[in-house]
């Protein structure tokens, strides 16, 4: 599929600050994965389903963390969780996979929102946001 894979989570910490990037990619990934914390969403989306996203860093309202693989975020929740609690942009609800195309085990294969997790969300926190590249 020529698309991505989005996870949206929580920081481990309170979420007051956006999390920061490092020069070094081996050393953004493991600051990255050791600041998530519990998942908010993941979902499968087309091509063009990072345009809602890249839009909110041009307006300066979320940050592009890094430059690698994969591309990562920070936004409040209160910029990010109205564009996809009820429908994930570009969002694909049952995921399309390749003959070649291999899923880890922590991935899913279906749109997921959990709204016990949005819910505890406060308007101000600062959320994580893992984008893998899938075509």
């Amino acid at each position: 599929m020529l698309g991505w894979h989005i996870r949206i989570c929580r920081q481990k910490d309170d979420g007051s600050a956006p999390t920061t990037g490092s020069s070094r990619l081996g050393d953004l990934w493991e600051e990255f994965y050791a600041h998530q914390g519990d998942l908010l969403a993941e979902w499968q989306a087309h091509i063009d389903g990072l345009d809602w996203l890249n839009a909110l860093v041009k307006v300066g309202v979320a940050d592009f963390t890094g430059n690698g693989y994969p591309y990562m975020y920070s936004a409040p929740s209160h910029h990010l969780l109205p564009r996809f609690v009820k429908v994930p942009p570009k969002g694909v609800r049952s995921w399309i996979a390749g003959h070649c195309e291999v899923h880890l085990d922590r991935w899913g294969k279906e749109l997921m929102v959990d709204n016990a997790v949005v819910e505890a969300c406060r308007p101000n926190e600062w959320l994580l946001v893992e984008v893998w590249d899938e075509s």
